[in-house]
């Protein structure tokens, strides 16, 4: 399906296949897979926003990127082409993605590629991914937030109307504190898994976001028009070819929403 012109993905239900990381197959192994997951698409406008929707209502917009101290938002970093697609296969299955390449508004050069998986098997998953092919060394601009990359950058909600309720974990002891989309910050010791649903709603629709992979090395970033997700602030140097993850997984009711993740 494509949406206002955009490149989408899309999936269909059929039995999760393969080992996922983090522990989440002995988590299968030990509840029976009876959580309501729910389906997640998303597509991508001309100008790589993403636009996210979770049981065909929209959810969520990603409209921020950063890399190299360079922002989508304030026109210095720019995507470079149109968005495309491929599929691929990884841990979780076969998969179907949106690529988009990201580079200096004033230069053809490559920064950095980002790219959406759905997933044939699970449609309830999607999987963010920024990969660097080229070194990126010290970022000074990198010290004004907690990641000095940015992908999925997520929209702030613009009216209290859009907005919705969240919760996230916090500390080296994790707690769990509420938020709201409009007002949810990291910490120095988290802010994910970062879980938002809608209260308003009996069903309770709700995702999951957090890392996939390199823990890490990665880190929630946020101010005031977005949230979102990248390498560490803390990092000094990315190798060429390194690859971040991030996972977002939707479900309804917040008990079988982190049985699914």
């Amino acid at each position: 399906m494509c949406i206002r012109d955009r490149v989408s993905t899309q999936s269909t239900g059929h039995e999760l296949i393969g080992m996922a990381p983090f522990g989440r197959l002995m988590l299968l192994l030990l509840i029976p897979a009876l959580a309501a997951s729910a389906r997640l698409s998303a597509s991508a406008d001309a100008n790589g926003g993403i636009w996210i929707e979770l049981d065909g209502r929209p959810w969520l917009v990603a409209d921020e990127v950063q890399v190299a101290g360079l922002s989508k938002l304030n026109g210095s970093l720019s995507l470079l082409g149109v968005p495309g697609q491929r599929e691929g296969t990884d841990q979780l299955g076969s998969y179907i993605t949106i690529d988009m390449t990201w580079g200096r508004s004033d230069s053809n050069a490559t920064l950095m590629t980002t790219s959406v998986r759905s997933y044939l098997s699970d449609p309830s998953t999607l999987v963010f991914e920024q990969q660097f092919p080229q070194q990126l060394g010290p970022d000074k601009a990198a010290a004004t937030l907690s990641a000095r990359s940015i992908f999925p950058g997520f929209r702030r909600p613009s009216v209290a109307t859009q907005d919705r309720d969240c919760f996230a974990y916090h500390g080296v002891f994790p707690s769990i504190n509420a938020c709201m989309l409009s007002t949810y910050q990291e910490s120095h010791q988290g802010g994910a898994p970062l879980v938002v649903y809608d209260s308003s709603n009996s069903s309770l629709p709700m995702t999951v976001f957090s890392a996939l992979n390199y823990p890490k090395a990665q880190h929630m970033a946020s101010d005031a028009n977005f949230f979102g997700a990248g390498v560490k602030a803390t990092v000094e140097l990315i190798p060429a070819g390194w690859s971040q993850l991030f996972i977002l997984t939707g479900a309804s009711g917040i008990n079988d929403g982190f049985m699914t993740w």
